[in-house]
């Protein structure tokens, strides 16, 4: 059973930690990406639905990027599977 942290009104937790230093604790097992927790080892590769989710956008349009070729997700398996590197390429690539 894990122990949870509790910041008091004062800006510190139970152990006179400060408020950002108790809210840094990570659970072993758990990664921090971009000030979220995530469970288990850091992925390669999204569905089209996670990579519309990453990217804010509905799945229809990752399949209407896909289709145009701005995004290139890897057939090796049945349903196509976007790599973190090629979410980065598109992003550079399209940014302003």
């Amino acid at each position: 059973m894990s122990k949870i942290t509790q910041v008091t009104a004062g800006g510190a937790d139970q152990n006179n930690r400060p408020a950002n230093e108790a809210a840094n604790i990570v659970h072993p097992g758990f990664t921090r990406s971009a000030g979220a927790v995530c469970a288990g080892p850091k992925r390669l590769a999204f569905t089209r639905t996670e990579t519309a989710e990453m990217l804010g956008i509905k799945p229809i349009t990752v399949d209407r990027l896909t289709k145009r070729g701005l995004l290139r997700p890897s057939r090796a398996t049945r349903r196509p599977l976007y790599a973190e590197s090629e979410l980065m390429r598109f992003l550079k690539e399209t940014s302003v």
